[in-house]
C-alpha cells in the first residue's frame, strides 16, 4: 500500500498543478473573449466550450483531490456525533459506495467514449471523445483513492470536526 500512497501523492500533486493551469487558461481566454467582444466587436468562438469543458475537468479531477484530503461533500456534523465505532463503520461504508460508483463511472465513461467516436466539437474542431476521456480517468483515480483510504488510512481523516480546518 505504501507504493499506492506514493503514487497517488505524485499524481495528486500533478493534478493540482494541471487544474491550476486549466483555471488559468480558462480565465485568460474568457477575459480576452469578453474584451474582444466589447472593444473590437468580435468573439473568440471557442472560448465558451473551452470554459465549459475546463469546468468539467476541474470538477471531476478536483473531486479526487477533495476526497483524498477529506474535503469531499458530506454531512460531517451528523457523522461526528455518532459513537466512534459506528462513525468508522459509516465512513467505511461511504467509501465503499464511492468505490462502487467510481468503478461504474470508469466503465460507463469508456462506453461513452465509444459512443462519441464520431462527434466533433464544432467551435473547436476536436473530437468529443477527448473531452469524455476525463470521465474514466477521474473514475479510475477515485477508485484508487477509495482503495487507498479504505485500506491504508484512518477513515476518520476524511471527515472534519466542527471548526477544524484542513491543511493544504
Amino acid at each position: 500500500m505504501k507504493y499506492l500512497t506514493r503514487f497517488l501523492d505524485f499524481v495528486m500533486k500533478a493534478i493540482g498543478w494541471f487544474l491550476i493551469g486549466v483555471l488559468g487558461v480558462m480565465t485568460v481566454v474568457l477575459v480576452l473573449s469578453v474584451l474582444s467582444r466589447y472593444f473590437f466587436g468580435f468573439s473568440i468562438h471557442w472560448s465558451d466550450p473551452l470554459a465549459r469543458y475546463g469546468q468539467v475537468w476541474i470538477m471531476l479531477l478536483g473531486s479526487t483531490l477533495a476526497l483524498r484530503k477529506g474535503m469531499h461533500i458530506g454531512v460531517d456534523n451528523f457523522v461526528n456525533k455518532l459513537p466512534e465505532k459506528i462513525r468508522v463503520w459509516v465512513l467505511r461504508f461511504n467509501l465503499a459506495l464511492i468505490l462502487v460508483f467510481s468503478i461504474t463511472m470508469t466503465k460507463e465513461g469508456f462506453n461513452l467514449i465509444s459512443i462519441a467516436e464520431g462527434q466533433i466539437i464544432p467551435e473547436m474542431g476536436i473530437p468529443m471523445k477527448y473531452i469524455y476521456y476525463m470521465i474514466p480517468v477521474a473514475g479510475a483515480l477515485l477508485v484508487l483513492t477509495s482503495i487507498e483510504l479504505l485500506l491504508n488510512r484512518d477513515v476518520r481523516s476524511i471527515t472534519t470536526a466542527e471548526g477544524e480546518e484542513h491543511d493544504d
